[in-house]
């Protein structure tokens, strides 16, 4: 790191005025500062949608009865992956959800990355940690092995055939929201993810930090994809690209085998 040589300072008796001005230059100090930021402002209209720009997120009261979120909700849960950073520790928070009533949580392998361990939070208060989890294949999923019991699930659905136009339900922990609950439609099928490897589908809801993990559920209540990406539409409006389930079904059941799936 450069340190700038400071030169020994001036040892002076400053008169009266002077030191009236040096009483009064916090205050003409902020100011400046004001001023400065104004201007700024002003002269780079892009400055005020920099600092403004998070997408604008809030739980359709409505939703709170919604039988498949109803349904659902129970077994979608706060996933805080925790590392060592410098002299203190870091957290990164996502969303999962539980496949097997011992526990076996579905979330992003990005979540995990670096991780030492992680902490499973359900619903109802209960608290899981572990450092057990796999990645499945080369795919941005992984699981996480948990020793609980009598835990609420959600099932996959390794047979759906998606429509564009179809509805689904998307239930995460963006900004810090627990269980925010979306509606929303299938949209675009054609981009290929992961390098080509896998088609993604778009899910026409508000993606924002931490919905990653969170659960894509169709109709009848099971999980059709995984949310694993955001695609940008406006400023402050995301989509979110998931991952089909369908199209892991074979890198996602040598994961759950590894882990001993019960």
């Amino acid at each position: 790191m450069y340190n700038k040589q400071q030169s020994p300072a001036i040892q002076e008796h400053p008169d009266e005025d002077y030191s009236r001005f040096r009483r009064r230059s916090p205050l003409l100090r902020g100011i400046a500062a004001l001023l400065v930021l104004g201007f700024l402002l002003l002269a780079l209209p892009h400055v005020g949608q920099l600092i403004t720009s998070r997408p604008q997120l809030s739980q359709d009261p409505a939703l709170n009865h919604d039988p498949i979120a109803a349904l659902a909700r129970p077994a979608i849960v706060v996933i805080e992956a925790q590392s060592t950073a410098g002299l203190g520790m870091q957290i990164k928070k996502g969303t999962g959800f539980n496949i097997d009533r011992n526990g076996l949580i579905i979330t992003n392998q990005h979540v995990l990355s670096g991780a030492e361990t992680v902490s499973i939070s359900f619903v109802d208060g209960r608290r899981y940690y572990s450092n057990r989890w796999l990645q499945a294949g080369d795919v941005d999923i992984a699981v996480i092995d948990i020793q609980g019991h009598d835990l609420p699930t959600l099932d996959l659905n390794f047979n759906s055939v998606l429509q564009p136009g179809q509805q689904v339900t998307v239930i995460g922990n963006p900004l810090n929201m627990e269980r925010l609950i979306q509606k929303g439609l299938l949209a675009d099928f054609t981009a290929p993810a992961q390098g080509g490897k896998l088609a993604y589908i778009e899910v026409l809801v508000t993606a924002a930090p931490g919905l990653s993990g969170s659960p894509v559920v169709d109709e009848e209540g099971r999980v059709v994809a995984v949310v694993y990406a955001a695609r940008k539409k406006t400023e402050d409006n995301n989509t979110a690209l998931a991952i089909p389930v369908k199209t892991i079904y074979d890198t996602l059941s040598q994961a759950l085998d590894r882990l001993g799936n019960r």
